[in-house]
């Protein structure tokens, strides 16, 4: 199902990702002033690729293997995650003159198990937990599909709740077992909240519901969304995040708005489908950003970020297309 709102979504949320990260490294600090909550458009991520997953397997007439549903995602995504992988492996290579990860790691990267000690690549810890937390979520869903969506609600209220009494905060990337963490909760409980949205999303779309109430809502999430990921977020804000998500998704997939017109353009769905080569490729470029030009202007140093980190993604993934083409012909 094309949708330019999600794909206007997608590349806003993976953008505020970028800036965290790039203000992060610039300060050295978590405590920064811009985007200091940039790492919560990640359960954005999750609830989406759950809210997908119901949608696929209602609409299929006959449900894939387990085994054939892990195979379809890892043909997806591994091409574009081993490719930033050994890009960001060569970089570090030739700057410090040697290799600086060890075999048997290197060796969990190759598999996406990087997410429980800390990856090379680390925004692509993501794609770790979502390669395998979605066989396991589609296995019970198909399988046990009634007591799947009574329990799921449960379960998700169990895991914000779990997190909001260990450590705050949602994120945990820096506690003891934090990637755990974010693997098996995080993770689990986006994209079972994705699926729970799906189901609501099922019961209204039917309904007919006012344009302009449903716009309202959507903009009073994405505000809201915005001010806690620019300046209110790392407290228990981050917890109101994925409900707004939530919210956010089932609105932009209902029909009264999903044609909007200004969105529905070739720019748009450009920066939506370039969303996962970004959100891969964007560490190296400001790794060499920061080698070369740190002292630079920051309002200058910002442009030019996010300007090589489209052309750059652009670029991988125009590569790595063509590759794929010959290779399989």
């Amino acid at each position: 199902m094309k949708n330019n709102i999600i794909e206007f979504y997608r590349f806003i949320f993976i953008l505020c990702i970028c800036i965290m990260h790039f203000f992060t490294n610039y300060y050295d600090t978590l405590e920064i002033k811009y985007f200091g909550g940039g790492y919560l458009p990640v359960e954005f991520f999750f609830i989406l690729s759950g809210f997908l997953l119901a949608l696929k397997v209602d609409k299929s007439s006959e449900n894939k293997s387990v085994f054939d549903f892990f195979l379809s995602k890892l043909k997806r995504f591994y091409p574009i995650y081993i490719c930033a992988l050994l890009i960001i492996f060569i970089y570090y290579s030739i700057i410090n003159n040697a290799i600086i990860i060890e075999p048997i790691k290197f060796l969990l990267e190759i598999l996406m198990l990087s997410a429980f000690y800390g990856p090379l690549n680390p925004p692509s810890w993501f794609l770790g937990v979502l390669i395998f937390d979605l066989p396991i979520i589609y296995f019970f869903m198909i399988r046990y599909k009634n007591i799947f969506y009574i329990l799921s609600p449960y379960i998700v209220i169990f895991i914000y709740i779990n997190i909001l009494y260990q450590y705050k905060i949602l994120d945990v990337w820096h506690q003891n077992y934090g990637l755990l963490i974010i693997g098996v909760y995080r993770g689990m409980a986006g994209i079972l909240l994705g699926c729970i949205s799906y189901k609501i999303y099922d019961k209204l779309k039917e309904k007919k519901l006012n344009k302009i109430v449903i716009f309202f809502i959507e903009c009073i999430c994405l505000f809201s969304l915005l001010k806690i990921i620019y300046g209110t977020a790392r407290n228990i804000n981050d917890f109101v995040v994925p409900f707004l998500f939530s919210i956010l998704i089932i609105t932009a997939f209902l029909p009264q708005i999903k044609y909007m017109t200004i969105l529905n353009n070739k720019c748009i769905s450009f920066l939506g489908n370039l969303t996962l080569s970004i959100f891969l490729n964007h560490w190296i470029v400001f790794q060499v950003i920061f080698r070369y030009l740190k002292f630079w202007d920051l309002k200058y140093l910002v442009i030019i970020y996010i300007t090589l980190i489209i052309c750059w993604s652009y670029f991988v993934n125009k590569v790595l297309n063509s590759i794929l083409k010959k290779v399989f012909k």
